[in-house]
C-alpha cells in the first residue's frame, strides 16, 4: 500500500488501511513530510499518516520519495547527465521542511 497526499482522509479509510496492513500489505509512503501548511494552518499529511499506521499495526514502512536515500541518489544521477562532476558536497538544497527535505540529503 502506497500512501500519498489526499486532502481529507476519513476514519473509515484509515480503518481499511489498518486492516490491509494487518492482513499483510506492505506500507510505503511517497514522502515523509508530516505537516502541510495552508492558509496559516497546519494539516497532517503522508509522514503523519505513516507514523500513525506504523504505530497502530506495529509495522515498519518504507519511503520512496523524500527523504529516502534512493530519491536523492536518483536526483544526483539526473544532475550528472548535465554536469559530470556533480556530487552531494557541491549541491545546495533550499527547503522549508527539515525532516521531509533535508534529513535524507
Amino acid at each position: 500500500m502506497v500512501i500519498g497526499i489526499k486532502q481529507n482522509f476519513v476514519s473509515d479509510e484509515y480503518a481499511q488501511m489498518i486492516e490491509s496492513i494487518i492482513l499483510g500489505a506492505l506500507l510505503m509512503g511517497m514522502h515523509e513530510t508530516a505537516l502541510y501548511g495552508k492558509d496559516w494552518k497546519g494539516y497532517p499529511v503522508v509522514g503523519a499518516s505513516l507514523q500513525m499506521l506504523s504505530y497502530r499495526t506495529s509495522s515498519i514502512y518504507e519511503v520512496v520519495g523524500k527523504p529516502s536515500r534512493l530519491f536523492y541518489e536518483s536526483a544526483l544521477g539526473k544532475l550528472r547527465m548535465q554536469e559530470k562532476e556533480a556530487s552531494f558536497d557541491k549541491i545546495t538544497i533550499i527547503s522549508n521542511d527539515v525532516k521531509g527535505d533535508l534529513v535524507g540529503a
